[in-house]
């Protein structure tokens, strides 16, 4: 996966001239706001992993080892340039601890983690409450606090490069392709799948 470039505020140095003297004088770091500890990351309590909320991500992702390896021909731009493989979509639901589930496509990609971009807050009307470190949903009020804080984190900034048409119409006319198949509570065939096997059951004793 690629090394995210990490972009964080320097402290610079003026010279300020007071009653006849040089002093220096320390400026606020330019971006302070993408430092080391002000990201905010929301669990999706369904499946447990760890989702980094990020503003300046205009598309939402996830590793593509979610699911398919096919290169698709829809290319992400990181920070500092360099190009991200895309490897399909992929559509999740979301628990992430507010008063209702989030359904979204994600691009599957060549990341090291998974991305709620600027597309899906816009979508949802989610609100980053940065200084507080939490995620804010202004239809209810309802908001959930990071999961992680004062980690080290890496500006993304994740640009998307428009894609083939015929490929989007494709994946509007098969939607099921991705989105994830919950088990059904009723099977509309009558095929069953048996082991049949004879004697009792195989053991072992634990050991240590």
């Amino acid at each position: 996966p690629i090394a995210m470039q990490l972009q964080t505020g320097v402290t610079r140095k003026s010279h300020v001239r007071a009653r006849g003297k040089l002093r220096s004088a320390h400026r606020p770091p330019a971006l302070y706001v993408v430092g080391n500890s002000t990201r905010v990351h929301i669990n999706d309590q369904r499946s447990g992993k760890l989702f980094l909320v990020d503003t300046g991500a205009e598309v939402s992702v996830i590793p593509y080892s979610y699911g398919a390896h096919q290169p698709s021909d829809l290319h992400l731009t990181a920070a500092n340039g360099t190009r991200i493989k895309t490897f399909g979509p992929k559509t999740l639901v979301l628990n992430l601890g507010l008063s209702r589930p989030f359904t979204w496509t994600f691009e599957m990609a060549d990341v090291s983690r998974s991305i709620i971009g600027a597309d899906f807050l816009h979508y949802f009307g989610l609100l980053v409450d940065v200084r507080r470190q939490r995620l804010v949903d202004p239809a209810d009020k309802r908001t959930v606090t990071s999961a992680v804080t004062a980690t080290p984190s890496a500006r993304t900034a994740l640009l998307a490069v428009a894609r083939s048409p015929d490929w989007d119409r494709l994946l509007q006319d098969f939607p099921s392709v991705t989105r994830e198949s919950p088990v059904p509570e009723s099977f509309r065939h009558g095929v069953e799948h048996i082991l049949e096997t004879k004697g009792p059951p195989l053991f072992a004793r634990p050991r240590r």
